[in-house]
């Protein structure tokens, strides 16, 4: 009788543990399931030199020719931008699927309305996929475009919206610098105040110093300062709206020449009501807004270089 149940016993500990070890098993496989950190990445993101972004409402290319990325084949890139897209491309890693009953929706979304991207060595398609995000902006969601499944893009370490950068419009791609050029073939600045001409001045470049035209006594310090913080000088953003700029003539315009007869310019607004921005006009046509402290750095008028 004993023997007979130990024999039981012994079964039913075998037993026991197989079913312990097949939940074991797949509940443990289910949870670490492996997925390639590279499904979104390239080989050799150094081949890479061209980027279209794609969607329902814009193309954005982005090129690299002549050692600078360029928008649309129109405006420099900003470099710190590219960058840091490039950084995202490199970091960003598939977290998980998103959840089975989810797929088809979010599949849906990101087919309607997120970023085709396209990414070229050459004439070469290297890598696409598509790229978006929940409505909040919380959760970014790439997909192969062969594929249905979406998934949940991080990168570790970091709590960012991994898709943001792939949004942006093609304003949001420009270099901010508004005098983007080599200012060692700086050759002349046109300071002009519209509502005040006493105001006017001329910087010329003289054996290699800048000089201040019909001043006799110029302060050097005040002058290098003003052309170091016009050579810095950024657009806080690029706008769509010209209205911004209804406002009256410029309070002041600034043209610059360089060596090669090019010429780059700026008009100042006065600041908009109930805002700490000035409105411009880059090279005649982009508006745009300025932080009232740069300005403040800017709207100097010619007795300020007055060596007293």
């Amino acid at each position: 009788m004993q023997k007979k149940k130990n024999i039981s016993l012994l079964i039913s500990f075998v037993v026991l543990t197989l079913l312990c070890f097949v939940v074991y098993w797949f509940g443990h496989s289910n949870t670490t399931l492996q997925i390639d950190d590279n499904l979104f990445r390239v080989d050799d993101f150094k081949s890479i030199d061209r980027i279209v972004l794609s969607s329902s409402n814009q193309k954005i290319e982005l090129e690299y020719f002549d050692n600078r990325w360029r928008v649309n084949d129109q405006y420099i890139a900003d470099r710190n931008l590219v960058d840091i897209l490039f950084a995202t491309f490199q970091q960003a890693v598939p977290k998980r699927p998103i959840a089975e009953r989810m797929h088809d929706s979010v599949s849906l979304e990101l087919d309607k309305s997120g970023v085709h991207v396209s990414l070229f060595a050459g004439t070469e398609l290297k890598k696409e996929f598509v790229a978006g995000g929940n409505a909040g902006k919380t959760q970014a969601y790439f997909k192969q475009i062969s594929q249905s499944t979406p998934y949940l893009m991080v990168i570790p370490g970091y709590r960012v919206y991994v898709s943001g950068i792939l949004e942006l419009d093609e304003r949001g791609w420009r270099d901010k610098y508004v005098f983007g050029f080599n200012w060692q073939n700086f050759k002349k600045l046109e300071a002009k105040f519209p509502g005040s001409p006493k105001n006017d001045f001329n910087i010329i470049m003289q054996d290699r110093a800048p000089v201040l035209d019909g001043i006799v006594k110029v302060d050097t310090a005040r002058l290098n300062t003003f052309l170091d913080d016009v050579s810095v000088l950024t657009v806080d953003a690029f706008v769509a709206n010209a209205d911004i700029l209804k406002n009256g003539d410029p309070i002041m315009k600034i043209r610059i020449e360089d060596i090669a007869g090019r010429s780059y310019s700026v008009d100042f607004f006065s600041m908009r009501p109930n805002s700490d921005q000035f409105p411009a006009l880059i090279q005649g046509t982009d508006p745009a807004l300025f932080d009232g402290r740069k300005l403040e750095r800017i709207l100097k008028p010619r007795e300020f270089f007055e060596l007293k």
